[in-house]
Parts: structure tokens; C-alpha cells; sequence
């Protein structure tokens, strides 16, 4: 990738291969491990001509980043663009779309599979409108559901479950505002006598006012 500024903007391209290594970071709790497409390669014979040696995996973020990210992750499948991907059980994911609609993405990880889509043109021409959201997400949903097929959902690793906090009831009335409103709020408001008179009383035990706009 290029080392400019422009970075954090999107200008430098990655292959579907490390984008899905970048998330398996968050899938492992912060622990990298390096993506690779063939595992062994053997002749007809059966002689091992290659074979992948897997690196240990190596801590690239802390936990509690890990564990933040994968929350607000969660809220894309629960909450977010990517409801169209959510899954009977625990999973973190992100949608994206380039601009002229040529890519659209969807990447997101359970605690045992992480996999990421891309769909576009061979061309880099414009599709009819695909953001990640749309058919991206149809199409991991549906490999995320057939790969985990028959196993037991696993929580994954670091995820917040701290809960939110519930807004303070109202204190306004809660009835209907009705066409006799302005008439019963003028009944029930005091005088200018009777307001005088709370704020003479204030004074003499020495208590503050805040006075209404216009006092």
C-alpha cells in the first residue's frame, strides 16, 4: 500500500485475499497470521512437492481495541448496512462500495470462519446500483450458513457485552396535546399578583428566583 496521506481515504487497493487476513486479525483476537491459497502441492504419485508451514501467529492489536471493534462490528449485522447478512448467531462485519458503484464488499468473521466477498466487472465498468449491502451480503450469509452447518454457534473471542444505559424517562406530560391546550396552560398560570407575591416571599427567607424571560 502506499505510504502517503491519502491512505486513510481508500487509495490504495488490497486483494480480497488481504482484506480477509485483516479481519481474521479481529477473529483472533488481535493475533495475525499470515493468509495463503494453496496449502500442498503433491504429484500424481503422491510425492510432496509443497507444503505450507504456517508462522505462529503473531499479537498485532490489544484485546480491549479488539474486543471494541468487534462490538461495533456486530452492530453493522444487528443495526446497520449489513442487516441483510445477519446470522443466527454471533458475527462481526463491514460493508463497503466504491464510488461509481464499480466494487462492492462485504467481509465479516464468527469465532470459527472469517470470509469476505467482492462483486464487480471484469472491467472495472459500473454495476446497476450493488452496494456491499445488497447482493455482497446475501452471498456471505449464505456461505457463512452453509459452512457452519450442523455445528454448535461459538461466542467469539473479546466481544463487549457491557450493556446501554436506557434514557431517562420524560418529564413532560405524557397525554395528547388537544385543541383546548393554550386555553387550560393560560387557566393554570398564576397571575402577575400572585407571581409578585411567591417572589416577595422568596426574598424575605432568602432563597434565589430564576426569573421567567421578560422579568
Amino acid at each position: 500500500m502506499r505510504n502517503d496521506a491519502s491512505l486513510a481515504l481508500g487509495t490504495s487497493e488490497v486483494t480480497l485475499l488481504e482484506l480477509a487476513g485483516a479481519y481474521d486479525v479481529f477473529a483472533n483476537g488481535g493475533r495475525a497470521v499470515e493468509p495463503y491459497v494453496v496449502r500442498r502441492v503433491t504429484t500424481r504419485a503422491g510425492t510432496v512437492l509443497y507444503a505450507h508451514q504456517p508462522q505462529p501467529p503473531v499479537q498485532a492489536v490489544a484485546a480491549p481495541q479488539v474486543a471494541a471493534l468487534t462490538d461495533m462490528l456486530n452492530a453493522t449485522l444487528t443495526s446497520g448496512t449489513g442487516k441483510r447478512a445477519a446470522l443466527p448467531y454471533a458475527a462481526a462485519a463491514k460493508t463497503g462500495t466504491s464510488q461509481g458503484f464499480r466494487d462492492a464488499w462485504f467481509v465479516g468473521y464468527s469465532a470459527e470462519l472469517t470470509a469476505a466477498v467482492w462483486v464487480g466487472n471484469d472491467d472495472g465498468g459500473a454495476m446497476n446500483r450493488v452496494v456491499g449491502g445488497s447482493l455482497p451480503a446475501d452471498i456471505w450469509r449464505e456461505v457463512m450458513l452453509a459452512a457452519h452447518e450442523g455445528r454448535q454457534p461459538v461466542p467469539l473471542q473479546s466481544v463487549v457485552t457491557a450493556s446501554v444505559p436506557q434514557p431517562p424517562a420524560a418529564a413532560h406530560p405524557q397525554e395528547a396535546i388537544g385543541d383546548d391546550f393554550i386555553a387550560r396552560a393560560l387557566q393554570d398560570a398564576p397571575t402577575n399578583s400572585e407571581d409578585a407575591d411567591a417572589r416577595s416571599a422568596e426574598a424575605q427567607d432568602g432563597r434565589m428566583s430564576l426569573g421567567r424571560i421578560g422579568d
